[in-house]
């Protein structure tokens, strides 16, 4: 959803993260879907620059393995979508500082 919200990120002792939300602006089916790319850019406007960590996971044998498992095993999960999503979080967020 594009609009007004405001968002705040949590991270438990395992680097799970977790997103709340607020003032979510209601569209009905007289606005037209929209979309906007991927990027760390659309990510946020304002405040602090948010960690590497934010998107960038911590690499661990667990992680890898659940990747693979993940290629493997959901069919809507491709190799080729991993690169893009990986390509999606290299640049940088704002770039006009």
């Amino acid at each position: 959803i594009l609009g007004s919200q405001l968002f705040d990120y949590w991270s438990d002792q395992d680097g799970f993260k977790f997103e709340h939300f607020a003032d979510g602006d209601v569209f009905t089916s007289d606005y037209e879907t929209g979309y906007h790319p991927l990027s760390s850019q659309g990510l946020y406007q304002w405040g602090a620059d948010f960690p590497p960590a934010f998107t960038k996971p911590k690499l661990s044998i667990g992680f890898i393995l659940e990747l693979v498992r993940n290629l493997r095993t959901v069919p809507d999960f491709t190799f080729k979508k991993l690169q893009m999503m990986l390509s999606s979080t290299s640049s940088k967020a704002r770039p006009w500082l």
